[in-house]
């Protein structure tokens, strides 16, 4: 059994070796990677960015349609009474409509064709 436990602290010690040798000569793990690694893994984030954009508006979208569904509920059901009536007006005298103010006189555009004079000025 002692053998196998000798074994595998040789084995160990060989592979992180071996490790900080490439490390050393080719820079750490990150740098080392692959282009179209990083480019995948690009794509997956933004997949997964967009798909939770999606679900937040879903979420949101929802919600307001159900709290307008409320509100509509709401204000059918909910009568208003108005608190004092409003007298109705029986004499015209009392309550007379307001005089609208006289227009402005328009100038003649000079630009305009005139028919009485033929038509081009």
């Amino acid at each position: 059994m002692g053998k196998y436990d000798d074994q595998a602290l040789l084995e160990a010690v060989k592979t992180h070796r071996e490790r900080l040798r490439g490390a050393f000569l080719f820079g750490s793990l990150g740098s080392r990677r692959v282009a179209s690694t990083l480019a995948n893994r690009m794509f997956v984030s933004v997949i997964l960015a967009a798909v939770a954009c999606a679900v937040c508006a879903g979420v949101s979208f929802v919600t307001t349609t159900l709290q307008a569904q409320k509100d509509e509920k709401d204000q059918v059901t909910t009568t208003t009474v108005p608190a004092e009536p409003t007298p109705a007006v029986t004499n015209p005298a009392e309550n007379p409509a307001p005089v609208p103010a006289p227009a402005a006189p328009v100038a003649p555009d000079p630009n305009s064709v005139n028919e009485e004079e033929g038509g081009v000025q």
